[in-house]
């Protein structure tokens, strides 16, 4: 439920189901990780989004595109450009615009946005 209320906006709401369903579940699937870096992106908590999302393990091209966004929104260049050779190097044809319209499951256009903003600060193709 978290997951979804991230994506349609109701970013206080989703955060507190999401952490209802980590205080309730002693081993949660990993997946919870994946909402709550989404969520807390979102709301601007980016180093603690990038923390959630280096919980996912083997994490594919979406889950690294979304690192990437976080580390160039924290202003780590060293962190950024490490999430970003893993991200190449999974997705060598890479663009943003990609990624926005098939990685990005959103309602409301300036959460894209922000997405793009941090994917672009990290001088990913658009």
């Amino acid at each position: 439920m978290g997951g979804l209320l991230a994506r349609r906006g109701k970013l206080d709401e989703a955060l507190e189901w999401i952490e209802e369903g980590f205080r309730l579940n002693p081993f949660p699937p990993r997946w919870y990780s994946a909402a709550l870096g989404n969520a807390l992106y979102l709301t601007g908590r980016y180093a603690e989004a990038a923390a959630a999302l280096e919980e996912l393990p083997n994490p594919g091209p979406f889950t690294c595109a979304r690192l990437v966004a976080c580390y160039a929104q924290t202003g780590d260049p060293i962190a950024t450009e490490k999430a970003k050779r893993l991200l190449l190097g999974l997705c060598p044809d890479f663009s943003i615009d990609n990624f926005i319209s098939q990685g990005l499951l959103l309602e409301r256009p300036e959460q894209l946005e922000l997405f793009r903003q941090g994917l672009l600060k990290a001088g990913l193709p658009p």
